[in-house]
């Protein structure tokens, strides 16, 4: 089972089996979420509104509509894409990335699953910071990973990669010049890196 997330009405219009696609534009939804089997299509789904929902008590919120769920386990998954969700936004950095004017619709979408896969695992070392660029489009092909500068002791590792980011692990090496993550992805990748996803490494579903 995954879930899957909707945007536009022609999304909705081949995806799912209850909700129109003109009512999606007429609600003004933001989104709408499935949960979907690979034989039996969506087993649960709803919409998501929240760019122009009135703050409560000075906090940002959010409303759910046009719910049903055939399966309690994909009722579930539903709720944890929420659970995620909210933790997202409730990192200052990373709420102010994905509503600054410039950032791209799908960056900031694609932020969600980034944080659901849990891209540097456990819980890091002292001394090290973890670190995602974004590159300006997604590789031609799957690199070599992972990738150090300089090779032996690094200060930069780069992890993974996926789609248009990718993960670095970085740490301050002392008596040599320090080495930044985006300069490597840059030289290594040949692609140029438009920004830097802030505090990733930090979040999970316990907030």
């Amino acid at each position: 089972m995954q879930t899957l997330e909707c945007r536009k009405a022609h999304q909705i219009c081949a995806m799912s089996r209850t909700l129109d696609a003109g009512r999606f534009e007429q609600e003004h939804a933001d989104a709408h979420v499935m949960a979907v089997e690979d034989h039996e299509g969506p087993v649960a789904e709803c919409s998501l509104w929240w760019s122009e929902v009135p703050p409560f008590a000075h906090r940002r919120v959010g409303v759910i509509g046009h719910y049903r769920a055939a399966k309690g386990s994909a009722a579930q998954m539903l709720l944890q894409k929420q659970q995620i969700e909210d933790v997202v936004l409730s990192n200052p950095a990373l709420k102010e990335f994905m509503d600054a004017e410039g950032t791209e619709p799908e960056i900031a979408a694609d932020v969600i699953d980034l944080v659901k896969s849990k891209p540097f695992g456990k819980k890091l070392g002292r001394n090290v910071k973890g670190f995602v660029s974004i590159m300006e489009h997604p590789l031609a092909e799957p690199p070599d990973l992972p990738v150090d500068q300089p090779k032996g002791d690094w200060g930069v590792r780069v992890i993974a990669v996926e789609g248009r980011f990718a993960m670095s692990l970085w740490r301050r090496l002392e008596g040599e010049t320090m080495v930044y993550p985006n300069a490597v992805v840059e030289k290594k990748f040949g692609v140029a890196v438009n920004d830097t996803l802030p505090t990733v490494h930090s979040l999970s579903l316990n907030g």
